[in-house]
């Protein structure tokens, strides 16, 4: 019996589809322009420690000619636990990329069955039905044997495979970007842990010196006071002065062993792992290359804004993927083959058997649910936009902060250099005149203590100054560039 579908019918059915795909969803954001960083950027380079040049290198550490800094970065890029996990959630992404792709095409099945089977002489087949007289009696065995190929083809009309396949390939980008912002983030912690160990460890030499000063501070006023010169009080103030010192040293001990202890967990190493550091004096005087066009292309130069892009790329994937549950779903599956209950006939062609079934699957009525999956995937991708909007814009902050923090950091550390030289200067001096008898050991002593306070203050400007740096290069992107990015951002 056949069915003839008429004109009107066939009207209908696009005019359900069209009411259906105008339906009111929720407003789709967009991507804001890039923000403008030329103020900052010509504000930075009236510093001499500024010069117009290039984006960073992804050997970025390079910057600071440290050989112990480059091995450190190396090993950890290769045995960081973080930047596994990175990795393995690559893979997963991408094969399950290459699992939604196969949806595109067609799918060829091959099937072999062979079933035997024993009657009961008692069961159903042989004793439920009776035989007329004459008739040879039923088999008590059965031999099935079916070879065939399935083939199924979902035709895609209306773009959802191709849209999911989209949507999971964003996701793919979306994962590698990660990976690479994973190696950029252990990277530079390594860097941090590394400069504070470098400061630590020169804060316990200098503090070593300060110890031996109070120490001797400590015993001269001792003296004194026993001949009469001094009373208990500048003793007891002495005493106190030289364990605050001792402190301060353990202190600074403590901070270089966690420091370690830091940089072996990012190496992947356990805490009893010797890594044998040779102490360097933490100082760049090196110019640092601010590139043009910052803000322009700051996105294909950020590997988490290009994963956040990336996601909301895939988001909008997803929407188009719910939409397209309005419209009807057409699929084909044919069948053919070969069946027989003996073997020896399965490959005659009187066994030949095939099917043809086309399939079509049209939406009626859902109460909702359709329209609420778009709206759903709307909003998510709203988020996903969002989340990219909030990170440009932290992006640009960082970027403007750090370049403030090092034009300071550089002047005062300029400022602190000179007041290291006239404690220098000083202690000289005294030094001096203590050798011709004009001035006390005290005298002395105190000024060789007011230097040595002068050079902890400078150390740790200059650590300041190595890590805003590392933190510059870092909101710079590390030396990442995209190749693409997706449709979705907005130029300008």
């Amino acid at each position: 019996m056949y069915c003839k579908i008429k004109k009107p019918s066939i009207l209908c059915l696009f005019l359900v589809c069209f009411i259906f795909g105008c339906a009111q969803y929720p407003k789709k954001e967009t991507t804001m322009t890039n923000p403008s960083l030329q103020e900052s950027t010509k504000n930075a380079l009236t510093s001499s420690l500024f010069t117009q040049g290039e984006w960073p290198s992804r050997e970025w550490w390079e910057i600071f000619k440290d050989p112990q800094l480059s091995i450190l970065i190396q090993n950890a890029l290769e045995e960081n636990p973080t930047i596994q996990i990175a990795q393995a959630r690559l893979v997963t992404a991408q094969q399950n990329a290459r699992m939604v792709k196969a949806s595109l095409f067609p799918k060829l099945d091959a099937n072999y069955l062979e079933r035997w089977q024993y009657f009961s002489k008692n069961g159903f087949v042989r004793d439920f039905f009776q035989l007329p007289p004459g008739a040879p009696p039923i088999a008590s065995k059965m031999n099935y044997l079916s070879l065939d190929l399935k083939f199924y083809y979902e035709f895609d009309f209306w773009g959802k495979n191709r849209k999911q396949f989209s949507a999971a390939l964003g996701q793919a980008k979306a994962e590698l970007a990660e990976r690479i912002q994973s190696e950029l983030t252990i990277s530079s912690l390594v860097a941090f842990s590394y400069f504070e160990y470098q400061k630590h460890k020169q804060e316990e030499i200098l503090q070593h010196k300060i110890c031996n000063y109070m120490k001797d501070l400590s015993t001269l006023y001792k003296n004194r006071s026993t001949y009469g010169v001094s009373n208990n009080i500048s003793v007891l103030d002495a005493q106190r002065d030289y364990l605050e010192a001792q402190k301060k040293l353990l202190e600074a001990q403590k901070n270089a062993q966690i420091d370690l202890y830091v940089l072996r967990s990012l190496l992947g190493k356990g805490p009893d792992v010797e890594l044998n550091l040779t102490v360097i004096d933490l100082n760049f005087d090196s110019q640092v290359p601010l590139p043009a066009n910052l803000g322009a292309d700051l996105l294909a130069r950020r590997a988490d804004l290009v994963a956040l892009i990336w996601r909301a790329e895939s988001a909008s994937k997803e929407v188009g993927v719910a939409k397209t549950d309005f419209y009807p779903n057409i699929n084909l599956m044919a069948l053919g083959g070969l069946e027989s209950l003996q073997f020896p006939t399965l490959f005659s062609w009187s066994s030949r058997e095939g099917a043809l079934q086309p399939a079509i699957h049209l939406p009626i009525f859902s109460a909702g649910k359709i329209s609420a999956n778009v709206s759903s995937k709307i909003g998510k991708y709203n988020e996903a936009i969002q989340r990219y909007n909030e990170g440009l814009l932290n992006a640009v902050k960082e970027i403007a902060s750090e370049l403030t923090t090092l034009t300071t950091l550089s002047e005062q550390l300029q400022l602190q250099e000179n007041i290291v030289e006239m404690r220098t200067e000083k202690e000289n001096l005294f030094n001096s005149r203590y050798a011709k008898g004009l001035d006390n050991q005290t005298t002395l002593l105190n000024a060789q203590q007011e230097n040595v306070q002068a050079q902890l203050y400078k150390i740790e400007l200059q650590n300041y100054k190595m890590l805003s740096i590392v933190r510059l290069i870092k909101a710079l992107g590390g030396g990442y560039e995209s190749d693409t990015l997706p449709s979705i951002v907005k130029k300008g």
